[in-house]
């Protein structure tokens, strides 16, 4: 009935390594709950971290886009404010130059008109006969030492006009000093017996004089043009003209026939 000390010792044996395998069990347990757990820790940690890196990425790109955007946006501002300046700088230095142009122009304008370098000092007049050089010049109304810019070749043209020996007249300057006048004069070819003087004309039925001296040219009467037409620089009428044509005609025949003969 008594269990001998050395049973006890064989129980006790068996007891406590029933325990110890128990006991190792549950540390089996325990480590792989352990590392379950840290394994998902780790995952959650590791996808954490890979939400975290994408996000960064995605910020990351946003950010550079943005970045490039206003990039882009800062450099079509300058090269606007740069093209605008560019614009200004040229509109600044056109004005300058016409400025200066004006002024220029003003200034030899000026110089011309008031420097003496420019007065006339000699008045030519070419290819007269009828007509002298001192009435030409008369008529133009030049005068020596006048500013040679100071006059309008059209005025000048139609006063030496008004002798109605003169049918062309062209007018030059050549500077600094010299004024050239150059005519084209009317010959009296017939004369018509005019309240018993004679007046004077061309081919073409102008009046160039009236004369009681008579000159030696044909003479052309009854004429039909009216008193107070006949005056010089006048032109015979219609009916005049063509009577007129008529005896050129009849003289232009009598001369090739006494040439003939």
């Amino acid at each position: 009935m008594f269990k001998t000390k050395k049973d006890e010792e064989v129980n006790l044996y068996y007891m406590n390594d029933g325990q110890n395998q128990k006991e190792t069990i549950d540390d089996l347990m325990k480590r792989k709950k352990e590392k379950e757990r840290e394994k998902r820790i780790k995952e959650l940690k590791q996808k954490k971290e890979e939400d975290f890196d994408q996000e960064n990425q995605t910020v990351i790109q946003m950010t550079n886009k943005n970045r490039l955007k206003q990039e882009e946006q800062r450099r079509k501002k300058l090269s606007k404010q740069e093209r605008k300046r560019k614009k200004r700088n040229k509109r600044i230095k056109f004005i300058l130059k016409l400025v200066i142009l004006i002024g220029l122009i003003v200034g030899s304008i000026v110089f011309a008109l008031t420097s003496p370098i420019f007065n006339i000092k000699d008045i030519q007049v070419t290819n007269n006969n009828a007509i002298s050089s001192e009435t030409i010049i008369s008529l133009s109304g030049l005068t020596k030492d006048q500013n040679i810019f100071k006059f309008k070749t059209s005025d000048v043209i139609n006063k030496i006009k008004e002798n109605p020996y003169i049918e062309e007249v062209k007018v030059n300057r050549k500077f600094p000093s010299t004024v050239q006048i150059e005519v084209k004069e009317r010959t009296a070819t017939y004369s018509v017996d005019f309240l018993g003087k004679y007046a004077y004309i061309n081919n073409q039925g102008y009046i160039l004089e009236i004369s009681e001296d008579k000159k030696g040219m044909p003479v052309i009467q009854g004429i039909s043009t009216k008193e107070d037409q006949v005056v010089p620089n006048n032109r015979l009428n219609n009916e005049d003209l063509e009577k007129l044509e008529d005896v050129i005609k009849i003289m232009n025949a009598s001369k090739e026939n006494g040439l003939e003969r």
